[in-house]
């Protein structure tokens, strides 16, 4: 009796074991789910941040799901699937293809930062895609330009006309950008010449930068200094560098 009451017992433990390693297995895919499902269902940018780090933490499990996320029809969960990919998985295949295929992503905050990520990480693979970008008058300028400065950030050096032009450029972001792209190609940017850097007179807050007001003759400096700056650089690379220097023939 005291048999068969044990084996009752034994039976009865173990598939209370079993049901709850069952929910174990069921548990992550569940819960990544509803972690996609909170981030689909953000209505302020706060509540997709906190649900899009709940669904990067779950790594490679979740991948599946983030890129199916990139495909959304509302840009800003899009935009934070991105933002996991860039950060939890700057160099996993799969999300490479991703990021690449951002580049023809119709939202700036999306296409741009997905541009800057492929040379910054040298993503060899984003070569083509990148030089396609650069091409598509339809793109927004940063886009632009941070396709540029990653294919110089690639070895690519007929990007020099794109970066000589940005560099003096009045829009912050193309200077920032262009001079990046300059260092990478050169080991040297305008900083090395004299200027102050690309942020001359704004104040900057991720992608949206607030220009300060000035006297117009302290702004008309500022600008002689840049390109005072530009013309000591050029003669530098003209000197030092001038197979680089050779690719400005095609300005003309």
């Amino acid at each position: 009796m005291n048999t068969v009451r044990f084996g009752m017992v034994l039976a009865a433990f173990m598939g209370f074991i079993l049901q709850g390693t069952d929910k174990a297995f069921d548990k992550p895919g569940d819960d990544i789910e509803k972690a996609y499902n909170e981030l689909v269902s953000a209505d302020h940018w706060r509540k997709a941040k906190t649900a899009s780090e709940k669904l990067g933490a779950f790594g490679d499990a979740a991948l599946p799901v983030i890129i199916k996320g990139t495909k959304h029809k509302t840009a800003m969960i899009r935009e934070y699937c991105y933002k996991i990919l860039r950060s939890k998985f700057p160099g996993h295949p799969k999300a490479i293809q991703a990021i690449i295929d951002g580049l023809n992503d119709k939202e700036p905050m999306i296409s741009y930062p997905c541009a800057f990520h492929l040379g910054e990480n040298g993503i060899v693979k984003a070569r083509r895609a990148l030089k396609a970008c650069i091409k598509d008058k339809s793109k927004d300028n940063r886009t632009l330009y941070a396709a540029a400065k990653s294919l110089a950030e690639l070895g690519e050096k007929d990007v020099m006309v794109w970066l000589y032009t940005g560099l003096g450029s009045d829009d912050h972001y193309t200077r920032y950008l262009a001079n990046i792209g300059i260092k990478a190609l050169c080991e040297r940017d305008l900083t090395d010449f004299g200027y102050e850097g690309p942020w001359e007179g704004a104040f900057v807050s991720g992608p949206r930068v607030k220009r300060t007001k000035g006297h117009p003759i302290e702004k008309a400096k500022k600008r002689l200094g840049r390109w005072k700056a530009i013309v000591a650089f050029l003669k530098w690379i003209e000197k030092e560098k001038p197979k680089l220097f050779k690719e400005l023939d095609n300005l003309w």
